[in-house]
């Protein structure tokens, strides 16, 4: 996901950009004659990112 946001006065555009994902997993591993759970594991990452300050010159 990304947006940006801004700004403009006279023929100047001021703009910020960012974005940012999150992702997860769950998984289990076991055997299956007995049912016992052997393995297990979940994990959940995220990123954040924006870009600096943009300046573009509009015509």
């Amino acid at each position: 996901m990304t947006g940006q946001v801004g700004y403009a006065w006279s023929n100047v555009l001021f703009y910020v950009k960012g974005g940012g994902i999150v992702a997860s997993d769950k998984y289990e591993g076991f055997i299956t004659a007995t049912g016992f759970v052997f393995d297990k594991a979940s994990e959940t990452a995220g990123v954040a990112r924006s870009a600096p300050v943009s300046i573009s010159a509009l015509h």
